[in-house]
């Protein structure tokens, strides 16, 4: 919400009463901005979580035949 400032003079023993409407301050950052922003982190997000979290490749011989290829 944009600032809203007022000087104001209470005397002793009086009371005041401010009525302030909020007003909505505009955004520098266009809403696309923050929309692909979110994006790009829900990908670097879901892309880390794979490589941390998938099943240890197992390095080694891997068990097959291999096809006689004539000469």
């Amino acid at each position: 919400m944009r600032e809203y400032r007022r000087d104001v003079e209470v005397v002793v023993g009086d009371a005041r009463t401010l009525f302030v409407t909020l007003e909505a301050e505009e955004s520098s950052i266009p809403t696309w901005v923050w929309i692909g922003a979110g994006a790009v982190v829900a990908g670097g997000l879901a892309t880390g979580g794979y490589f941390l979290f998938r099943s240890p490749r197992k390095l080694g011989p891997e068990p097959g035949t291999l096809d006689e290829v004539p000469l």
